[in-house]
């Protein structure tokens, strides 16, 4: 049989193509596979008959050899009965090589495929330059052929009739077709593939009945299916697989895939799995910046909530000590104050280099600060906020200066332009200063029965944000602001000190001022000690994380100083008492 389609080709080849001889044989090679027991027999055998289906599939050059007839859906083309026997021998990746060599009629490629590379180093073809022996001039085409026959309706008494009737048509080209019927035959090979592999990957989602059994393991089969498909350089295939695979809801295989075309596609239909894609293949470098670009976007829509989450992905993917910064890259200036840059050229590129972990950090705290603003901000019935400032701050990610300038220090939230300075480690000590005596300020009563402590209350606002703060619904000796103050204080203490910037938490003016406030009450209240702790400035400080040996040093200080100035006996007395309490409570 073998000799007498080679015969026919070399001497009737307008009505017995090349193509036809290799889609007979191909089709034969089939049915003898069927045949066979052996899985590795069958797969040589499969792939023998994908080679010589393959090169038969660059003859099928009419869509309409590949579309269905007009008013049908039923497909009865040489492709689909090449694919659906391919498919019976679990030969699935000879299905990708047919349907793409076919494709590569109607502006695919077949470059790639097993098919396409063995053709190529069989041929030393450069290029793939289609059919050469027994192609018919484009004159003769349509001419041995009546209408009926072009529609497939002809008989043919060649071996395996229904196979062999459009085989010997498929070669045939209509010039009255369109660039629209040679895209949806395209598309139509791909759909070939992708319905195949849909049926093998549908198997293993939950609950869900696939229409066709496959017998074996169908997660081999769809793997070597995709790893076929992934072999080609094909684009518009590339594009129409990621498609179907996102369509069907197969995000774990689609962010595994490694190839030339994947990172355009996740780019363009969702940045969370081309961050997936990233992290699955190693790529944490680039992973952090897509997160980190993907949070600072102002166009996508997301709230501050999204944002936060791409920023801890873009400091997880980035890695603890990676370098994973360009180098020579200027460091982030902060407007606080007026203070240069005075490194060195070299160190600075250096310090260049591994700044984008730091600035991600820092990024990431002040996106955390500005929740933290929001929801307080929220939940404070007496703040009222613009609605385009609420907007503002629950959908875009705002800078430091913004955040501290425009909306912390607008609206009288002290304690978070500290947190803004402590995450940014901006070391300004007239403004830090200033917070405090606000902080400590708005705890207070401002109106004493004292002249003395009235006065020391203004000194206290003065050149604070609250040195026009008014709270007269109690007296200050009443000492009811005791215990919140101690609370704000603890709160803050335990958020700042200790975690490398603990000039946010000036601990020697602190004290001097918590000492001042206890000695004021006291001498107002004379049962104050028995209400509040006379240790209670130095109980705050410990409650707070200050270690007993800063502490101890601290009050040696502030007794040395009393001492030097000729400070009133209680005073001394009182400092000695509370560094002995100190010792006490921490042994």
């Amino acid at each position: 049989a073998d000799a007498l389609t080679q015969a026919l080709v070399e001497q009737c080849y307008m009505y017995f193509s090349e193509g036809a001889r290799l889609s007979y044989q191909g089709f034969r090679i089939l049915e003898e596979a069927r045949s066979v027991r052996g899985v590795e027999e069958r797969r040589r055998l499969g792939k023998k008959a994908t080679t010589l289906l393959g090169r038969a599939a660059r003859f099928w050059k009419s869509p309409r050899t590949i579309l269905p007839p007009p008013n049908q859906t039923a497909h009865n083309s040489p492709l689909h009965r090449a694919a659906e026997k391919l498919s019976a021998i679990h030969y699935y990746e000879g299905i990708v090589d047919t349907c793409l060599a076919c494709a590569a009629n109607f502006g695919g490629t077949a470059a790639g495929t097993l098919t396409y590379e063995v053709e190529k180093a069989r041929s030393g073809q450069q290029e793939d330059t289609g059919p050469a022996l027994g192609t018919a001039p484009a004159w003769e085409k349509n001419l041995y052929h009546t209408d009926e026959d072009l529609h497939g309706t002809g008989n043919v008494s060649a071996a395996g009739a229904d196979d062999q009737r459009a085989l010997v048509l498929s070669d045939l080209d209509d010039a009255t077709l369109g660039q629209d019927d040679t895209a949806q035959a395209r598309r139509c090979c791909y759909d070939v593939i992708l319905k195949k592999l849909g049926l093998l990957m549908v198997r293993h989602v939950i609950g869900h009945e696939p229409q066709e059994s496959i017998p074996g393991d169908t997660d081999i089969y769809a793997g070597r299916m995709i790893e076929a498909c992934l072999s080609s350089k094909d684009a518009n295939f590339h594009h129409a697989l990621y498609e179907d695979l996102f369509q069907r809801g197969f995000t774990d295989r689609l962010v595994a895939i490694q190839s030339p075309y994947i990172e355009q596609y996740l780019y363009r239909i969702d940045m969370d799995l081309l961050w997936r894609h990233y992290v699955f293949v190693g790529k944490s470098q680039k992973a952090a910046e897509v997160m980190e670009a993907w949070a600072e976007d102002e166009e996508n829509g997301l709230t501050l909530e999204d944002r936060i989450i791409c920023l801890n992905r873009a400091l997880g993917s980035g890695g603890e000590g990676q370098d994973i910064g360009a180098a020579g890259m200027e460091m982030e200036q902060y407007p606080f104050n007026g203070i240069n840059d005075t490194r060195n050229h070299d160190d600075a590129v250096v310090e260049g280099s591994r700044s984008t972990l730091a600035q991600r950090k820092e990024k990431l705290a002040i996106a955390t600060i500005q929740r933290r603003l929001l929801d307080s901000m929220k939940d404070n019935p007496s703040v009222e906020i613009p609605p385009e400032i609420l907007e503002k701050l629950s959908t875009t990610l705002l800078d430091e200066s913004t955040l501290f300038n425009d909306i912390a220090a607008r609206f009288c939230q002290w304690p978070t332009c500290l947190t803004i300075l402590h995450a940014c480690q901006h070391h300004d000590s007239a403004n830090i200063s200033r917070l405090w005596r606000a902080i400590i300020a708005t705890e207070i009563p401002t109106t004493s029965s004292s002249q003395a402590v009235n006065n020391m209350l203004v000194n206290l606002r003065k050149h604070s944000p609250a040195q026009h703060h008014e709270n007269t619904s109690c007296l200050f000796e009443d000492g009811d602001w005791v215990i919140p103050l101690r609370q704000k204080i603890v709160e803050l203490g335990r958020e700042l000190y200790g975690q490398g910037a603990d000039y946010v938490f000036p601990l020697e003016m602190l004290s001097n001022w918590l000492e001042e406030l206890r000695k004021a009450l006291v001498e107002l209240d004379a049962n104050a000690e028995q209400r509040h702790s006379q240790f209670w400035p130095a109980l705050t400080l410990k409650d707070a994380g200050v270690s007993s040996d800063v502490l101890i040093q601290l009050y040696e200080g502030l007794l040395l100083t009393c001492e030097s100035v000729a400070g009133d006996t209680e005073q001394r007395r009182h400092f000695s008492e509370c560094i002995k309490t100190i010792r006490e409570l921490f042994t």
